[in-house]
């Protein structure tokens, strides 16, 4: 069945077969059986040797079939022997990997976007890569083909399967990126108006895969935030992806670069894209959470606060705030946001100050 699949891929591709997706359907079938074959016998068996010479592919007779290893054969044996030792062997994880780059290619071809999965040489002729085996890493060209083609599942299956550590990383963000760009299209094309149906389903995919998915991708809601305001920054950030930010103080730790997910990011946002209401509002909903602690949880409260607000980005607020009223713009809104942060940050501070000296009593 491998060899197949194998000789059908060769046989569509010399061909330039007119409708790629039926050919690549049943390519998909030739993997699935394969796959389902190697796991019906023992793990230490589970290999073949599928001699993808493109000459043993165009005969018309089965190549000589292998002396069969038994189990004891395979025990007994040294490592100088082990089947895994030799080139050609196949097993169960590089046919996995190739039935995942190939349902990768067939949902392009069904949008009729065609993934070239064979290199060329400078002589113009086609070879067979590492691809065909299943163990190169996914070009990041076909994620982007995929993300162009709303295809985000298969592009997350591709991302997480081959790459790892920074590669993963930045494969990750350019799709929550782009998953964020989808989500407001119209502000990228103004010609649209109106609610896209399209826009929903991918807001509703990029907020189950945020809220739900208890993995290291919880570092991306900074992404997607980030990439909302930069494109609008005026953009009503939506309520569950404020809630990500504000569940960040329960401490969980978060994202492969150490960060969480916290208030304080949040509020760093909007000083950057010149939210000075919501930053301000944010700020005085914490301070006034933690002056609501009831005294026993003195030691517990003071030290994440400083964590959440650095007190370098209240300075920034402040400062825009001052220099906004001194410009003329927005003065009425500045100074009443300006006296309301004033009067936040004296009551605050007069609270630590009492926390210490009863601290030290």
């Amino acid at each position: 069945m491998y060899l197949y699949s194998a000789r059908l891929r060769t046989e569509t591709s010399l061909k330039g077969y007119q409708q790629l997706w039926r050919a690549l359907k049943e390519i998909l079938n030739g993997l699935s059986a394969a796959i389902n074959a190697l796991h019906l016998v023992h793990p230490a068996s589970a290999w073949i040797d599928p001699l993808l010479d493109r000459n043993a592919l165009h005969n018309e007779q089965y190549p000589s079939k292998k002396a069969r290893i038994t189990i004891e054969d395979q025990r007994t044996a040294s490592t100088d022997v082990h089947p895994q030792t030799w080139k050609s062997y196949i097993d169960i994880e590089k046919i996995e990997n190739e039935f995942v780059l190939t349902s990768a290619e067939y949902l392009l071809s069904l949008a009729h976007v065609k993934w070239n999965k064979y290199r060329r040489k400078k002589d113009g002729k086609e070879h067979r890569s590492q691809a065909l085996l299943g163990t190169q890493k996914a070009p990041l060209e076909l994620v982007d083909l995929l993300i162009q083609t709303n295809s985000y599942d298969m592009a997350f299956t591709i991302l997480l399967r081959f790459l790892k550590g920074s590669e993963l990383k930045r494969g990750l963000e350019r799709v929550f990126s782009a998953m964020s760009l989808k989500c407001c299209p119209h502000i990228v094309d103004s010609s649209r108006v109106g609610d896209d149906p399209r826009e929903q389903v991918i807001g509703e995919l990029l907020s189950f895969i945020l809220t739900d998915i208890k993995c290291s991708m919880h570092v991306y809601p900074l992404i997607v935030a980030e990439t909302l305001l930069r494109t609008d920054s005026q953009i009503e950030l939506p309520l569950w992806l404020v809630k990500l930010f504000k569940d960040g103080r329960r401490g969980k730790t978060l994202g492969m670069t150490g960060q969480e997910s916290n208030p304080a990011l949040l509020f760093q946002l909007y000083v950057d894209y010149g939210r000075y209401r919501e930053a301000t509002n944010l700020l005085l909903e914490y301070i006034g959470s933690f002056a609501s602690m009831r005294p026993s949880n003195l030691m517990n409260r003071k030290r994440p606060f400083g964590v959440w607000f650095p007190y370098t980005t209240i300075q920034r607020l402040w400062c825009q705030l001052e220099e906004m009223i001194n410009s003329g713009h927005m003065v009425d809104q500045c100074k009443q946001l300006k006296d309301l942060l004033h009067g936040a940050l004296l009551r605050h501070l007069q609270l630590v100050k009492a926390d210490s000296e009863d601290a030290l009593s």
